[in-house]
């Protein structure tokens, strides 16, 4: 971190241009849509070696199955965003081998900001170009197009588009399935609101008012019932449980 200082101006033109390159050759930039980084590929590899090692919480031995793609039916989804996409790639890149599974890209799950990071540069149906750790994939190459599926994906958020309705979209999207479990890979501040939004509004939650952890797994039950002649959505209070990393301490943050 170099500040403002004389050579500022001609850093900033150095990046402008760079970032001007980079999108003329595809989705790769600076600033749009930012990517998994180096700390972020070690706070997923946790939750690889979680799933691809013996389970040690007898606890969370059921979840992990299921997780892993060994139990039960299940399907992996993830926002639009490189690294949400990155962030189910390499969690879950042993079940990806091992089961030929897709990673659904819903444009649903786009996280709620205006930042320029969380602004998809994958276009409508297409998929994001995703770089593999040599640790986890054994060539360091980039995610083969096959494991990912663009057809849910619109394309970056529209200006008419909002959270409210995203979640709403992705809460309509997973009982449009048939699997019982909906894994999806997305971002901290759209899962804090999606739980304020379907948890029932007196009750006091951590996932109300916290974050979840990068590469954290948080397992809920999601209902659709009948209330007022119209059809919603509801999270019951009682089905939350943490698998993996959970939510942040924000008392720890500040310590």
């Amino acid at each position: 971190n170099k500040g403002f200082g004389p050579s500022f101006p001609v850093r900033l033109a150095s990046a402008m241009g760079e970032e001007t390159m980079m999108l003329m050759n595809g989705d790769k930039s600076v600033f749009f849509d930012s990517p998994l980084s180096q700390e972020g590929i070690q706070q997923v590899k946790t939750l690889y070696d979680l799933l691809e090692r013996p389970p040690q919480d007898p606890a969370i031995a059921g979840d992990l199955k299921i997780l892993k793609g060994d139990a039960g039916k299940s399907v992996l989804v993830s926002s639009n965003l490189r690294r949400a996409v990155a962030t189910a790639a390499v969690g879950f890149w042993g079940r990806l081998k091992r089961h030929k599974d897709k990673i659904i890209i819903l444009s649903c799950l786009q996280e709620i900001s205006r930042n320029v990071d969380t602004l998809a540069l994958a276009p409508p149906k297409g998929v994001p170009t995703i770089a593999m750790p040599r640790e986890v994939d054994g060539k360091g190459k980039t995610l083969d197009p096959q494991y990912m599926d663009g057809k849910f994906n619109n394309g970056n958020k529209a200006l008419s588009s909002n959270g409210g309705k995203r979640m709403n979209e992705f809460a309509e999207w997973c009982f449009s399935r048939e699997e019982n479990t909906i894994i999806a890979a997305g971002h901290s501040l759209f899962f804090r609101s999606f739980f304020q939004q379907y948890l029932p509004k007196s009750f006091q939650h951590q996932a109300k008012k916290d974050k979840m952890v990068n590469a954290g797994v948080v397992a809920f039950t999601l209902n659709k019932i009948l209330f007022s002649g119209k059809m919603v959505y509801a999270i019951p209070q009682d089905s939350i449980s943490v698998i993996h990393g959970g939510f942040e301490d924000k008392k720890k943050k500040k310590a």
